[in-house]
Order: C-alpha cells, then structure tokens, then sequence
C-alpha cells in the first residue's frame, strides 16, 4: 500500500505550470515551473531540484540567456542514478533553430552543471523538448523525439523523427535520425519516445495504424534495435485497434513495455487501457492488458505510465470527475516466458496472449493464468503440458499448438471471455492434469501452459490457440 508522503509546492506564487513534468531518479527528483517568470522575463521557465528529504538543493534556469516565452523545463528526464538529466526548452534561441535540450551532469559535490545542449538539424522544425515525454535517456543512449519534423527525405509536414545521441565519455555524440515507416502528415512521430542502451521506442499517437497512409488517432508504436552494421532499424510496429491514442504514453525497462492508449474504447468511449509488452526470442509480445476496475466514459486511463524497479504505475487523470487516480502494479507477479511460434489473430484482429501472474515458489500456491485478446463471449480451454511442441492448425484450428507430449486440460477449465476479450483461471500447484491422473508440480520442474477456443472465420465456426509461456517452480 502506498500512502502519500508528501505533497510538494514550489514556494512561488502566480501560473507557473509547477509539476508539469516531473522526473525522479535515486535520491531526489525534478519539478518542473515552465511558465515561472524570471524578474521581468515572462514565461521564461525554471526546475527545481529536490533531494529525497524533499528540500531543494538547486534551482536551474537557461545557462545562457532565458527569454521571454522560452518555457524552460517544459520536458524533463534524468538517468535513474541521477547523474544525467535533461531539461526541454521548446522556445529556446540558443542554436539555429528555436527550441533545445539542455543536458546536465551531476558533480562530486551534488550539484548540477550543464555540459552541452542539444538541436534539431538544420531546416528542420524543430520545438524539441516541448512534451514530457519526448526525450528520454539511459546509461549511454539518449533519444530526442520531434513530431513536427517533416520526415523521411523532408517532404512531409510534421510527419515526425527522433534523434538518437551516444555517449562517448562526458559527451552525448549524435548517431542517427529515425522516421516511421509509414507516416502522414500530421501523424507526429516522436511524441513519445523511451529508450534502454540496447532499445529505442517511439510513439506515434496520430498514426492511423488501420488506414496506416492516412492520418488518425489510432496510435501506433515502433520498435527500434541495432543491425549487424550498428545501425538502428525499425523490428516491431503494435497498434491497438481504432481511436485508441495507443502510444500517447510509453515507458520500458529490463525487457518489460508499458503502452498507455487513454481514449481506447475499454467499454465506455475514451476510458482508456494500458498495454504490457515483454521481450522474448521473437521480440515484444503483449502479456498483459490494463484497464480501470469501473471504466468509465473520458477518464483516459493509461493518460500516463511509468515503471521503475518492476513497479508499474498508470495514470486515470480524469476518474471520479476530475478528481483522477494512479493505479500500481508489480511486474514481480509476472513469472511466466512466451515461446512458440506468434498466435494467428481471431476474428476480432487480436492475437490471444497468456501470461502467469502469482507466483513460482510452490509453497506459496498462488498462481493464475490470464489472458487477453479474445473474441469477447468465447469459451476456451485451458491446456498445460511438460513438453513443449509445435503443432500448425492442429485439430484444424486457425492457431499453432505448442504443447507436446501428455497434454493435460483443467478440469475446471472451461471459462468464457469477458465482454474485454479476457479469461483467467486459478492453477492448484497440487491438481495438474495429465494422462494418469491430477499430479504434484516438483521444485525445479517446468510447465508449459497454453489456451485453445472456439472463434468464428468466414460466417464458419472454428477454433484458435493463444500464445504458449512456461514456468519453473522453485
């Protein structure tokens, strides 16, 4: 349980925007005051620096020369051990173009020292560090999204880009410009951005992923990795069907993908959902969906994500009239692997994902298998095996089954979608179904586990498997 431990003010009075980005690291974190005005400069912007006691230990400002309307501190991020942070300014002059992203290095002594600024290229349109979530930074990597970027040869209007910097030493070294592979104009790839050393992701919330040539509010997100020749090219593309804003809000961490979608239909319209995606052999795949326990028309959940240290966190801004919430979750209780060949979408365009949530210690008995992405209202079966397989459309399902050897099925597992398209069932660690009979899982055994149901193609009744994950018991 969490309890409100403090609530900050920044001293100052007057529309300052304070707490209009945030950004915490291990130690302290940083409010932003983009609109505070500094003696006669209006809207010139500040940060305020805070230490974990929730003192500020140092207030920042333009190192150059703030003006009027700069808005310094409009986006903010910081490496998790606090020693680099970024600070947007989307109406700064200091470069050739309007807008920059100052970088900060922590000293020996706690403080803060700026080290470089950073632009967009030349001719571009550029605005950069203008939204929260468009700048994003690791260890050794960095990354600047820009939606009004013209895109892929310059041709288009704010079709987007994100520019990804390496560190080299105490200096962040430009490498490449990224660009969506299917942009409109008007679709503002870069809006969001997220990245680890190994893994960029970025966010395009206008993209109309159904009509991909044609601007929308669909959101779609892409996957970025390193070639064999050291370049960053695009591996991945996820969309979550029509007017879902899907991507509006993104974060990543150790393999695990939080994708907010707030005006996603999860029932009521603009109720918003959130989108778990966890790295595997094949890339991302989708373990889990989050929605509001009472969704609601326009309370945007999934308006913002965060996760750090395996805790999740998803934002409800509007919830209760206005008054909005945060909802927290472990990614510790997600214990189960994905393997097996990717799940042949159902006749509502998803692809049926299972994840194991609880836990792998035996005496602990509590584990649950979920699933997500079904035809809502379909029945399905759920399935667990020791021996894994690869099966194409067995039993002339539309799926691959990938279970092999004795195949047990739950007894009690017969169980209908929800109206969300989810399914869960209970796993007693003492009643595992096989061949002989119901069986004790051992420490230091490992069970695959997989779901099959029925699904409709062409007007004709069929059936369809979800994705296959496996857990060992300790």
């Amino acid at each position: 349980v969490w309890d409100v431990g403090f609530t900050q003010f920044n001293g100052f009075d007057g529309d300052n925007a304070f707490g209009d980005a945030v950004t915490a690291f291990d130690g302290g974190y940083v409010v932003s005051n983009r609109l505070q005005d500094l003696g006669a400069v209006v809207d010139g912007g500040m940060v305020q620096i805070y230490d974990n006691t929730d003192q500020v230990i140092q207030t920042l400002q333009d190192p150059f020369l703030a003006e009027d309307g700069e808005q310094f501190g409009s986006a903010l991020a910081s490496t998790d051990d606090g020693r680099w942070l970024l600070i947007g300014s989307p109406f700064d002059n200091v470069g050739t173009n309007v807008g920059a992203v100052h970088i900060y290095e922590r000293q020996a002594n706690g403080s803060y020292a700026h080290t470089q600024f950073l632009e967009a290229p030349v001719g571009v349109d550029a605005r950069i560090g203008f939204v929260q979530d468009s700048i994003s930074i690791s260890d050794n990597l960095l990354v600047i999204g820009n939606p009004t970027d013209p895109g892929l040869n310059g041709l288009g209007i704010s079709r987007g880009a994100a520019y990804i910097y390496e560190r080299q030493g105490s200096t962040w070294q430009f490498l490449q410009t990224v660009f969506s592979g299917d942009a409109a104009n008007g679709d503002g790839f870069g809006l969001t951005v997220a990245n680890t050393d190994d893994t960029v992701v970025v966010g395009e919330p206008g993209n109309g992923a159904t009509s991909p040539t044609s601007p929308g509010s669909d959101g779609a997100v892409f996957v970025f990795k390193r070639n064999a020749t050291g370049e960053w090219e695009q591996t991945q593309r996820f969309f979550q069907g029509d007017d879902s804003g899907f991507g509006q809000a993104m974060a990543i961490e150790d393999g695990l993908l939080i994708i907010g979608a707030p005006i996603f239909a999860a029932g009521p319209p603009l109720s918003g959902a959130a989108f778990l995606y966890q790295e595997g052999p094949t890339g991302f795949t989708l373990v889990s969906t989050f929605q509001s326990p009472s969704p609601n028309l326009f309370n945007q959940y999934g308006f913002s994500v965060s996760i750090n240290d395996g805790r999740i966190a998803v934002g409800e801004p509007y919830e209760g009239g206005n008054v909005g919430s945060v909802w927290l979750f472990d990614a510790a209780d997600l214990i189960s692997t994905p393997f097996c060949d990717q799940p042949v979408p159902n006749s509502v365009g998803d692809t049926a994902t299972m994840l194991m949530v609880g836990s792998d210690v035996i005496a602990q008995a509590d584990l649950t298998a979920r699933v997500n992405g079904l035809p809502p209202g379909v029945s399905m079966l759920f399935l667990t095996s020791m021996q894994q397989g690869s099966t194409p459309m067995a039993g002339n399902s539309l799926g691959t089954l990938c279970l092999a050897g004795s195949i047990g099925r739950f007894k009690n597992g017969i169980v209908q979608a929800s109206e969300f398209g989810t399914a869960e069932l209970s796993i007693g660690l003492t009643e595992i179904p096989q061949g002989a009979g119901l069986v004790t899982v051992q420490s230091g055994e490992t069970w695959n586990f997989q779901g099959w149901y029925r699904d409709v193609a062409n007007g004709l009744a069929t059936s369809n498997f979800t994705e296959a994950v496996s857990v060992t018991f300790e």
